[in-house]
């Protein structure tokens, strides 16, 4: 009867592990800050604490932290609190800051699976600052946050807000993607309900469609020498413009 009793228990143990509940891909969002998002606190703080709901990656993980008028006011030294044993805090020093309200603009990477997420909060500073009403979630604004050239390459940093950035579940062949964000392997199916925006950015150089970008970075190399329009329009995940349109165009001069 050994054999038998045994080979129950194997089928039962096997049985037990199968109905275990299984967690389910996700991306490291923000559960709180100092100063805590939405809110507005009397004195400066000499730096911003942001705590994830997943462990992040040291590598990708970024805060900035920009004023009224776009200007950065972090030092530029993002890292993961190794101090905290779950690695999912990420920290960034401030500049002296005077009242008013400041955006922070967030990109994760999480350690476990490489998924990537992005979005802002604001906080204000001083006793009289008024937090002005947030705008609608449901009208997402891209804009050109830094754009540098190195030669003959241009280099791009966007600001997206109300919407993430990523690679469609379903993604084709689009021959010149940047292939930066998820992979379609990691990429989720669309969700049930309220839940996150998803987008990525087509690129076009003076009117011709040359990239497709899956995270808010991106770089074009070997361009001509000259002046270029360039134009970054937000898309759906079945590659459709936006409705209605969200795009911003800026000039680029090569040398």
């Amino acid at each position: 009867m050994r054999p038998i009793r045994w080979l129950a228990l194997t089928s039962l143990l096997a049985l037990s592990i199968a109905l275990l509940p299984r967690t389910a891909a996700a991306h490291a969002t923000p559960t709180r800050a100092e100063p805590g998002m939405e809110t507005v606190t009397p004195t400066a703080p000499t730096e911003l604490k942001v705590w994830f709901s997943e462990e992040l990656a040291p590598q990708g993980s970024m805060l900035t932290v920009v004023d009224s008028t776009g200007t950065r006011v972090d030092r530029g030294d993002t890292r993961v609190d190794l101090n905290d044993p779950d690695r999912k805090l990420l920290i960034v020093s401030l500049n002296p800051l005077p009242d008013g309200v400041y955006t922070v603009n967030w990109h994760s990477v999480s350690r476990d699976d490489g998924h990537e997420a992005n979005g802002s909060f604001r906080f204000g500073v001083g006793a009289n600052t008024v937090l002005p009403p947030a705008e609608s979630a449901g009208v997402p604004r891209i804009a050109v946050a830094n754009a540098t050239v190195d030669g003959n390459t241009l280099h791009v940093r966007m600001d997206v807000q109300g919407v993430t950035i990523r690679r469609p579940p379903a993604s084709g062949d689009h021959g010149d993607d940047a292939d930066h964000g998820e992979t379609a392997g990691h990429s989720h199916g669309a969700m049930e309900g309220p839940g996150p925006v998803y987008g990525h950015l087509h690129v076009y150089l003076d009117g011709e469609d040359v990239l497709h970008a899956y995270q808010p970075e991106f770089t074009l190399a070997d361009l001509p020498s000259g002046t270029h329009q360039l134009r970054i329009a937000l898309m759906n995940e079945q590659h459709g413009e936006w409705n209605p349109p969200v795009e911003t165009t800026i000039a680029v001069v090569i040398p």
